[in-house]
């Protein structure tokens, strides 16, 4: 796909544009019932302002609202952009293929009874996606509330009295997408560009559309609600794109559902769907939010407002207890608060007196009780200060008129177009939480109109800032112009006669390669593996123990034991010949199967250990994990995932990440790890993931890091598909 553009020129140039902008419109199943859909959307067309040529379609005939109606599709003019199908869903893939055979470009199917009901309708969906095939009628839905843009008149949602403006929704519940205009309508001066409801996406999907509003001109911001994405890969590619030129939001349900496949490996059990999806999405420069009041006033304070990249939030309060409150949201969601500097301390202290909270939060109450407009000054100093990206302010302001004194009304207002002002001449973002948000008094009204965002919710309001924040310190970051590579030069030769064994071995039917296998595949790619031999009776064992020259660890080697701990074949810090003959005698006792054992030298205590692994998305592709390494695994859950690829660097963002980053980078004294050896034995399992194509799965865990070096202690990897 070619990168984002802007203007009507690029926007008209979509294959979607027959749905999103369409110039003639068919209604097939209208209806003279005004309880029916295919009755309330005309004179929901009419009330927009619709200008193209609306038509009808009902075996009745006659007409309906003074519209003729056409008895037939095939008796309609050839051409029509835009069918809305309002009718059972058993009746729509014929009706799909009578609008093809009269050249309509596109159709939004209304009806539910789909895969959604079981499997007679995933049987009719999947009829109704044959004929969308083979006639290239673009379709949106089934089960969908429909299609809205303003800018055209176009309303086959049937909202009423929808407010236009730049606010974007692309969702797959009709309900949230009601909730939202009126939301939006009501209690804000924002209005609504463009809705779509994806219903099934039995054709047309999320990153289709949002690839449109990308290059929408009438669009500044997008809000998502999704249960789940089709096509999730292409929707990072899309929105990597997209979020460069305006934020996309995003509501996501289901955030706690397992994963569809059962790990065999601690980098697939830790890997679930929704943490891994979230990875991306933030990658690809996507908002996520949790809650639903945090959708629309997160989107709009990303649509106004623009943070100074690198500062941090102050805090701007009239009371201490909510200051307090505000600055732990910001803290423990992951925001810095600014470290105000003397020079603006001192300047406080003179705007609010000696005895005045200057540090952050800061606070006014007193001062403005009496002159709203302190805050204007105290705005000015704030925002000079170079440590502040941008301000929250929360409290009472915009009812100082009614909680103090009604003269105070015109101060306020004043005091909010001078806040405004003083922000955008620092180029830094403003958030402002009020007590009387949802009365919009005519202070708050008067931020609104100077492109503030005016916010009810503490909660909802710490959550913008810190969007804010973030989105000026990073945009979209997959995927990368260069992929994170392992050090040195990889001989070629070597890495393609690895895929070719790994492919062979897939073939003859195993899921998985024995460790040595394993540890041979991963070296190819530059993975730091320490010295093992494979040992297949007793005797070699001892001899390999007594070349090593010290304590061994011993592990079982046969086909199809992943985890070698569950069934007692690790033994670690073997010391002497009798005690190698004993443990692999034991385990030999225990393993039918058993190809031999692994002996390797014990290794010195490491710095740190952690997981590295990547596994094979069925909807996102290859992802890499990071994590606390080690047997306690899957008990810490200390990970982080990426899609794949990732760029250089992105490594140790994620090891900043992890809970545990303090005993990497050194702690109390402590040593920090070798990250260049973390940052090779990473690339090279990315590459072994993204490089061989039946490899499932890669995980090396632990991987010993020392001040000075990695050693991969244990290496797993499985198989799947065709060679």
């Amino acid at each position: 796909m070619s990168d984002v553009k802007t203007g009507s020129a690029a926007a008209g140039s979509s294959s979607l544009d027959a749905l999103l902008r369409p110039r003639s419109v068919v209604v097939v199943g209208a209806s003279s019932d005004p309880s029916k859909r295919g009755y309330q959307v005309i004179p929901a067309l009419r009330e927009t302002g619709f200008r193209g040529d609306i038509h009808l379609v009902n075996p009745r005939g006659g007409e309906i609202l003074g519209i003729p109606v056409t008895p037939t599709i095939e008796a309609l003019p050839s051409g029509v952009d835009l069918a809305l199908v309002c009718r059972p869903a058993p009746t729509v893939p014929g009706i799909i293929e009578e609008c093809a055979a009269r050249s309509v470009r596109g159709a939004v199917v209304l009806a539910t009874g789909f895969r959604e009901a079981g499997e007679d309708g995933a049987t009719l969906e999947g009829r109704l996606r044959e004929v969308i095939q083979r006639t290239g009628v673009r379709v949106v839905g089934p089960n969908t509330s429909g299609i809205l843009n303003t800018r055209v008149g176009l309303n086959l949602i049937g909202a009423r009295a929808v407010r236009p403006g730049s606010v974007a929704l692309l969702l797959q519940s009709g309900n949230v997408a009601l909730a939202l205009m009126t939301e939006i309508t009501e209690r804000t001066s924002a209005g609504i560009s463009v809705c779509v409801g994806v219903g099934n996406e039995v054709d047309v999907g999320f990153h289709e559309v949002l690839d449109w509003l990308g290059r929408d001109p009438d669009t500044s911001v997008v809000l998502m609600y999704a249960d789940g994405f089709r096509e999730p890969r292409a929707l990072l590619e899309t929105a990597s794109r997209v979020t460069c030129r305006k934020p996309v939001v995003l509501l996501g349900a289901g955030r706690t559902r397992e994963g569809a496949t059962a790990a065999r490996s601690h980098t697939g059990a830790l890997a679930g769907a929704h943490e891994v999806l979230a990875a991306g999405l933030a990658q690809a420069g996507v908002t996520e939010v949790r809650r639903a009041d945090e959708l629309m006033p997160v989107g709009l304070a990303l649509a106004t407002q623009t943070a100074a990249e690198g500062g941090g939030v102050a805090i701007l309060s009239d009371g201490g207890g909510y200051g307090v409150v505000a600055a732990d949201a910001l803290i423990e969601g992951g925001t810095r608060l600014a470290e105000l500097g003397e020079a603006t301390r001192a300047r406080l202290r003179g705007i609010l007196g000696a005895r005045a909270a200057v540090g952050n939060p800061v606070d006014v109450g007193g001062p403005a009780d009496a002159d709203p407009t302190v805050f204007v000054r105290v705005a000015e100093t704030l925002a000079a200060d170079p440590e502040v990206g941008a301000i929250l302010v929360i409290g009472l302001f915009g009812g100082y008129h009614i909680r103090f004194d009604p003269a105070l009304e015109e101060a306020e207002c004043s005091a909010a177009r001078g806040m405004a002002e003083a922000m955008r001449r620092a180029g830094k973002g403003i958030v402002v939480h009020s007590m009387y948000a949802l009365r919009r008094t005519s202070p708050l009204r008067t931020l609104e109109g100077e492109g503030v965002p005016v916010i009810a919710s503490l909660d909802a309001a710490c959550t913008a800032t810190s969007a804010l924040v973030r989105r000026a310190s990073g945009r979209a970051t997959w995927p990368p112009p260069v992929a994170v590579e392992p050090s040195g030069r990889l001989d070629e030769a070597d890495v393609a006669a690895a895929v070719r064994r790994t492919r062979a071995t897939a073939a003859s039917g195993s899921s998985a390669l024995t460790e040595p296998e394993a540890r041979r595949l991963l070296a190819t790619f530059g993975v730091p593996l320490g010295e093992a031999e494979l040992c297949a009776s007793a005797e070699e064992a001892v001899a390999a123990a007594e070349r090593f020259g010290g304590p061994v660890a011993v592990k079982v080697v046969a086909r199809g034991v992943l985890h070698k701990t569950e069934v007692g074949g690790v033994a670690l810090d073997v010391r002497g010949g009798n005690a190698v003959r004993q443990a692999f005698e034991a385990m030999r006792a225990r393993t039918p199967g058993l190809e031999g054992v692994l002996v390797s030298p014990m290794l010195p205590e490491p710095v740190a250990q952690v997981l590295v692994g990547a596994r094979r998305d069925p909807g996102l592709g290859p992802v890499f994990t990071l994590g606390a390494g080690g047997v306690a695994v899957e008990i810490l859950r200390d990970v982080v995932h990426r899609v794949l690829p990732v760029g250089p660097g992105e490594v140790r963002s994620m090891v900043g990440a992890l809970k545990t980053s303090p005993l990497l980078l050194g702690h109390r004294g402590a040593p920090a790890v070798d990250l260049c050896a973390l940052e090779a034995a990473a690339a090279g399992v990315a590459r072994c993931m993204t490089q061989v194509d039946v490899v499932t799965e890669v995980e090396v865990n632990p991987l010993f890091l020392y001040p000075d070096g990695a050693r991969a202690v244990d290496a797993r990897v499985l198989l799947g598909g065709d060679s």
